[in-house]
Order: structure tokens, then sequence, then C-alpha cells
């Protein structure tokens, strides 16, 4: 087994995920605005999230390698090609898992739990007698929750006694439910188109299909944008203002798991689509500058005044 081989399935092209962990580090500071920003710690904890992930997605090569083999594109990954020996890649996952382990504890206790509980799923998804990979609706539910988990971590590099606030954290769990799920529906239609059988690849698709994945879809898509306006509404009023630039960024990613070998079964390089990363920086432009300000005509709606109206 080559070097090349060794790094291959740590998928470090995958580590781009894992920016979420920023994310919640900058949402923490918009709550503690004194907090004294620190360019090691968030780099620290980065790089303990990124062994973390690359940990997961090698058991999840290992164990996918007779799966793989009925995947167009997975066929060619190593341990689909060839035998491999267990215990080179159990060696291999446990310098891993401890290295992450050790690195955590050097943060703070909470970020090292949440650090040990993101790898309890990984090997909840992908090894029996548990394998969530393989049952209806758990499967994606399982995946998504990395989302917040990722998002807390970073929380956690400047709150550690504190969790944020629940809407954005069943957000970003629906948001990831809702990606997910498109990937399989990309996924599903381009196996078909090559004649196999998509329970062949993933277990799973035996009680998928094209239309209940994009009616699960629709909905994690509707449940996520519902706790994304309580999140707006109760900690800045004025970001309402980009939720029709969000709408259309949610359509975007509709559109494009239509599209023959979409770019969304490879969610990592959704980077790619120049429309999505026009969409994104527009969005994040906007959140940046209405941070900043007050629109006393969106405020109003908050006033307790208007509570009062109602009982005269």
């Amino acid at each position: 087994m080559t070097l090349d081989n060794l790094i291959k399935p740590l998928r470090i092209d995958h580590w781009v995920k894992n920016l979420v962990i920023f994310f919640g580090y900058i949402v923490a500071l918009l709550y503690l605005p004194s907090f004294k920003i620190d360019l090691k710690i968030v780099g620290l904890g980065f790089f303990i999230l990124c062994i973390s992930a690359s940990s997961n997605y090698l058991i999840n090569e290992y164990f996918d390698r007779y799966s793989d083999k009925y995947h167009p594109v997975k066929k060619w990954r190593y341990f689909a090609k060839k035998k491999s020996s267990g215990f080179v890649v159990l060696i291999n996952y446990f310098l891993l898992v401890s290295s992450s382990i050790f690195l955590s504890y050097l943060i703070n206790i909470n970020f090292l739990l949440l650090n040990i509980f993101f790898l309890i799923c990984g090997v909840l998804y992908n090894i029996k007698p548990f394998r969530i990979k393989d049952i209806f609706i758990l499967d994606v539910i399982l995946e998504s929750i990395n989302n917040p988990t990722r998002f807390t971590m970073g929380w956690f590099l400047v709150i550690p006694n504190l969790f944020p606030p629940i809407s954005i954290i069943f957000f970003l769990w629906f948001v990831g439910c809702f990606l997910m799920t498109m990937k399989r529906y990309s996924e599903y239609g381009f196996i078909k188109q090559k004649k196999v059988k998509p329970e062949l690849y993933r277990f799973s698709f035996k009680k998928y299909n094209l239309n209940n994945l994009f009616n699960l879809s629709l909905f994690y898509c509707l449940i996520s944008f519902f706790f994304f306006t309580i999140f707006v509404i109760k900690y800045k009023i004025e970001l309402l203002i980009i939720v029709p630039f969000v709408c259309f960024l949610y359509i975007h990613i509709f559109n494009i798991s239509k599209k023959k070998n979409s770019i969304i079964m490879k969610i990592e390089k959704i980077y790619q689509d120049k429309i999505f990363i026009i969409i994104f920086i527009l969005i994040s432009f906007m959140c940046f500058v209405l941070l900043k300000i007050e629109i006393d005509l969106l405020n109003i709606f908050q006033s307790q005044e208007l509570i009062r109206l109602k009982y005269y």
C-alpha cells in the first residue's frame, strides 16, 4: 500500500466541509464581541476536526469496499479495487482518533466531548451491527448531524460553557438533511442511467426512489428555512432582507440536482458552481452590512407596544 493510497481514503479534499467550524466561531463572537480572537486556537480546532473527519472517511471507504464496486465512479477507490489489511486500516484509524482526542483535550472539555460524539457518529453510521447508513431516512438524519456538530465545535472555541441557540442548530441540521437527500436524489438517477440496481451500491436505496427523495428534500428544505427565520427574527430582524436570496439558493440547488452528473453528488465540490458561489458571497456581504445597521421599520414589528394594542 503506497503513501498515495494511504492518503486518498482520508479525503483531504472533503475538508472544505469543516469550514463550518469558522461559521460557529464567528456567530459566537457576535454574542461575545469582547472575546479576544486567537487564530492559533481556531487553526488547531479546524485541524482537529479535519483529523476526526478523515478517520470517519477512512472507515467509510473500508466498510463500503464491496458496495462501492457497484458505483460507476467509486468502484475505482483503492479498497474497492484491491484487498487491504483490516489491521493496517485499524492502526491508521487508531492513530488518527487518538491524535484528535489528545489535541481536543488541549482546548476544553466540551470541545473534547463534542469531538468524541462526532467520532462515535462515524462508527454508528459505517460499522455493523449499527450501520445506520443502510437504514431509510435515519441514514440522512445521522449523517447530517455532522453539520451542527462542526458549527458547535467552532462555538465552543469562544463560549465553551453555553450551547448555541437551538434554532440555528436545527437550521444547520435540516440544511444538512436537505443537501444529503439531494445528493441521494442525484446519485439514484445517475446509477439508474448506468443500468445498475441502486440498492446494490446503497442498501437504503431499496426504500428510496426519485419521488420520495424529492419530496423528502422539499420537506427538509422547508423545515430548515423555518428554523432559519426563527433565528433571524430573534437575533437580528434586519437579516430578513436576505430571505429572498436564501430562497433562490435553495431553488438553485434543486435545479442543479436534476442535472446529469450533478455536482451535488460531490457536495464538497459545490464551490465549483459559479452561481452558487456568487449567491453565497452576496448573502455573506449582505449579512455583514445588515449586522452593522438597524432598520427602524423592521424593529417596529418587534415592539411590545404592538402586543399591548391587541388588548384595546
